[in-house]
């Protein structure tokens, strides 16, 4: 392809994402202020239980969510027929449902009811870093309900800091602000290193999610068999501070109560190339996720379009 065809190819793709997003931004608040709504009269059980209904809704109001889950779900797991893929689409936004239901109803739940909720396993290795003098890094994912990942994180008494996007939406941005503060955790501007720095260097905590599509500085590793732009953000920072490096995963029980797995990274032997260092620190995240996902996939962030940048610069 010319360039000129290339330029142009890129100019109409990027015309379909911003009608896209002016369609599902109004239409995502709009939900997601029904939902609160819902929230707050029905209570947290009671809510849970319209989540499989509201995710039809979902489906049916943002199809391209639909059609990128199954893409996702068709590539990643080539063994599955039609209606498998399917299935596992509808169970991922029916987790996604319970999820935000369950962010939403966040402030409704005590310390004590939330621990309930969410049982931790594998913190004292955490602890015994921030004992000798280490801070911490969490590498988490878009797995689960990653919002209450945090909040229980934070509830073991060491001050977290997350890294994240803000929303497009600076409505949705306030409410996610908002209810993150309320659930003891302080957000870093994904593009802000110097707070996660200090942060670090006070011997602290801070969470990072490195599973998403990147078009910034980084890489591609392998993940489930595809080329997947990755930043190396999370390297960097083990490198400048000598953090404690934790997977902090959690998975849905089928009571919708959670089990949150914290376990030391097996960080690769660095070799002195800054680059190839980065490449294999992530591949093993990436690896370690990847084995995660592929026990429960219905609870991963499928509709993100996580191999959409390639190393040829066409689309995934």
């Amino acid at each position: 392809m010319s360039d000129v065809g290339r330029s142009e190819e890129q100019d109409r793709e990027h015309k379909r994402v911003a009608l896209r997003r002016a369609v599902s931004q109004p239409v995502f608040r709009a939900m997601v202020w029904l939902l609160r709504s819902l929230a707050t009269t029905l209570g947290h059980r009671r809510s849970i239980r319209l989540a499989r209904g509201i995710s039809i809704l979902l489906c049916r109001l943002c199809p391209w969510w639909r059609k990128t889950a199954e893409g996702n779900l068709s590539q990643a797991f080539p063994e599955w027929d039609r209606a498998q893929v399917r299935r596992r689409a509808a169970e991922v936004f029916t987790n996604l449902t319970k999820s935000l239901f369950e962010f939403l109803c966040s402030k409704s739940l005590d310390d004590d009811e939330f621990r309930a909720q969410v049982r931790i396993h594998g913190f004292e290795a955490v602890h015994e870093a921030i004992r000798g003098g280490r801070p911490v890094i969490y590498l988490a994912a878009h797995y689960d309900n990653w919002e209450w990942v945090g909040r229980r994180l934070a509830l073991e008494g060491v001050p977290l800091t997350v890294i994240a996007r803000r929303h497009d939406d600076p409505k949705l941005e306030a409410l996610v602000s908002d209810t993150r503060a309320a659930n003891g955790m302080s957000v870093s501007d994904r593009d802000d290193i110097r707070s996660s720095l200090r942060a670090l260097q006070r011997c602290e905590a801070v969470g990072i999610l490195p599973d998403q599509n990147t078009f910034g500085p980084g890489g591609f590793i392998r993940f489930f068999g595809r080329p997947a732009s990755t930043v190396y953000g999370p390297h960097r920072l083990w490198q400048r501070t000598n953090a404690a490096v934790f997977h902090t995963l959690s998975r849905r029980a089928s009571d919708d109560s959670h089990d949150l797995h914290v376990w030391p990274m097996d960080i690769p032997e660095q070799s002195g190339d800054k680059e190839a260092d980065a490449h294999a620190f992530m591949q093993e995240a990436a690896r370690a996720l990847e084995a995660w996902i592929r026990e429960e996939p219905s609870q991963w962030l499928w509709i993100h379009k996580r191999w959409k940048r390639q190393p040829d610069g066409e689309a995934g």
